[in-house]
């Protein structure tokens, strides 16, 4: 079997980090957006992705963000025992080895991506995404005031220590719908972008080909997850 799938021309969130640095509040509004809907297709459909992070973010011609590397994906409902993902953004749960809810798992994973994208430093040092959160607590990370409060919020309710009262993505999701939607439409290159995520994919990084894409699917070599469910984040 041949799967052809989409080439990304612009590379990962990971080379956007690395070239700027400094990433405008807009821009993460947009990443955060369309990562969101894309991990609510896979948990819509029982899978946990297990290793969300700017490097399996990858960003195609239309600056679009689709997620990617689905070689750790689960397909489940109920609790994992694996210890699996990137160390700095693995939830302590997982790091302690304990039995995990891994939507949930992967809910932290998310929030600590978006501290990345806003504060990298201590990312692109290889501090665990735990000690970071104690250093934002003690100020030691400091948040630059020019963040949208979103993103605040969004973080504040994912890298919750007790897996249990962290939001699940429908709830992110929602509250992206109801707090950005009038934001994300303001008339830039980002509100042109934004209607169009019913095309936002999820794609394994170790495929990426040169070619045009056949498909607009999330998949890797066990599963293939049909995107018709997927609705846009900002309102018609």
């Amino acid at each position: 079997m041949f799967v052809i799938l989409e080439y990304c021309s612009n590379g990962s969130v990971l080379d956007l980090l690395l070239k700027q640095n400094q990433l405008s509040g807009r821009k993460i509004l947009t990443i955060v957006s369309q990562l969101a809907a894309a991990i609510e297709v896979c948990h819509s459909n029982s899978v946990a992705h297990h290793d969300i992070k700017p490097n399996n973010i990858l960003i195609d011609e239309y600056n679009q963000v689709k997620l990617a590397d689905f070689g750790m994906s689960t397909h489940l409902e109920g609790i994992s025992t694996k210890f699996m993902g990137s160390i700095n953004l693995l939830a302590p749960e997982v790091i302690n080895k304990s039995p995990y809810d891994p939507f949930s798992a992967d809910i932290w994973s998310f929030g600590a991506t978006i501290l990345a994208l806003i504060v990298s430093d201590w990312f692109l040092k290889g501090i665990p995404s735990h000690k970071a959160q104690l250093m934002v607590q003690s100020g030691e990370i400091q948040i630059p005031e020019e963040t949208p409060h979103e993103l605040i919020e969004i973080i504040k309710h994912s890298m919750i220590r007790d897996p249990e009262k962290r939001w699940n993505i429908t709830q992110i999701t929602n509250y992206l719908r109801e707090s950005l939607g009038s934001v994300l439409q303001a008339p830039n290159r980002a509100s042109r972008i934004l209607p169009r995520l019913s095309r936002t994919v999820a794609v394994p990084q170790s495929n990426r080909l040169s070619l045009p894409a056949f498909s607009v699917k999330a998949c890797n070599s066990r599963k293939v997850l049909s995107l018709s469910k997927l609705a846009p984040l900002v309102p018609k």
